[in-house]
């Protein structure tokens, strides 16, 4: 709860430039300390039949072996009209 303070009131009367602009200068809260070893890679995946690339943020713990492990997929329901995928690191 403490980041949603940090949000700017959102007002879509006015469009969504406005409030794109805004996010812009939003600065994420810092990681917990347990959370500063994990390793984030910015990777981008082929589009479908000729569609632009997808950007992915790959998470994972430093010194892990390559044995099949669990994972997490995080898709933003947002569409990500404001924001963007690392504010929700």
């Amino acid at each position: 709860m403490a980041g949603l303070s940090r949000l700017p009131v959102f007002d879509f009367a006015k469009g969504l430039a406005p409030l794109r602009e805004a996010m812009l200068g939003f600065t994420p809260p810092a990681l917990p300390s347990e959370l500063e070893a994990v390793e984030r890679v910015e990777r981008f995946i082929p589009g479908l039949n000729g569609a632009p690339d997808v950007r992915v943020l790959h998470y994972s713990m430093p010194k892990m072996t390559a044995s099949p492990r669990p994972a997490i997929l995080h898709i933003h329901g947002g569409g990500f009209v404001i924001g963007a995928p690392d504010f929700s690191d």
